[in-house]
């Protein structure tokens, strides 16, 4: 998930969204579209007032080691955009999912995760899901509920600075002028939207291939309609 100093929110073609209108497939597709829409104009917000207090900050160039090692577990409704992104804009990997169950016993590296690729790595990166958008640019709390940021390991240390962790509203705001979304936030903010997905969460592997059959089955009567 390599990231610059402006967060780019790649849309998914809304070409069959409308087709969805009225359903309660296209309705959860909005909603979780919608905050994710959220993250990336906090993020956004956040990284235009660093690089203004000269505090820029970004991850190196092609790098996405972040997805390296790392399987994410998902909600079934952000598995269900995946599925989606999958079917109508890369139905070739749609079949690569089928098989990923068995995967994901020997990798713990995201299967959507394309070393060969750098700058390009991740192959659904407009239906990644809520943790692959904050991680490396959203602040966490502290026991005494303090905001806290952290440089993620890859990240060159800015300049002029020799710290790689910032705890406190008042330290943010002097280095950053603004405090990065707090992941806490935006995860209630989605559990809020989808509460009785909260205990469904699965690997990305299986949720994915179950929301694969959903999707799909949606989309095959939605052609046959406009038939």
């Amino acid at each position: 998930m390599p990231r610059s100093a402006n967060i780019s929110e790649q849309r998914i073609s809304a070409s069959r969204i409308p087709e969805l209108s009225g359903t309660s497939l296209g309705t959860r597709l909005e909603t979780l579209t919608s905050v994710y829409a959220e993250i990336a104009q906090a993020q956004n917000e956040f990284l235009a007032s660093a690089t203004e207090h000269q505090a820029r900050t970004s991850c190196p160039s092609g790098c996405g080691l972040c997805c390296a090692n790392f399987t994410p577990d998902i909600l079934p409704a952000e598995a269900e955009l995946l599925a989606f992104f999958l079917l109508t804009e890369k139905p070739e990997l749609a079949e690569k999912v089928q098989s990923l169950d068995s995967v994901a016993k020997s990798s713990s590296t995201c299967p959507f995760w394309d070393p060969s690729k750098p700058g390009q790595n991740c192959m659904v990166y407009p239906a990644r899901p809520l943790i692959c958008r904050l991680f490396g640019f959203s602040s966490v709390r502290t026991k005494k509920q303090e905001p806290q940021f952290s440089l993620c390991k890859h990240m060159h240390a800015i300049p002029g600075i020799r710290e790689r962790r910032f705890t406190g509203a008042a330290i943010m705001e002097q280095t950053f002028g603004a405090i990065p979304p707090a992941m806490a936030d935006y995860t209630m903010k989605l559990i809020a939207e989808f509460p009785q997905e909260a205990s469904q969460r699965e690997l990305l592997p299986q949720t994915v291939r179950k929301a694969l059959m959903r999707v799909g089955l949606i989309l095959s009567f939605s052609d046959k309609a406009a038939s």
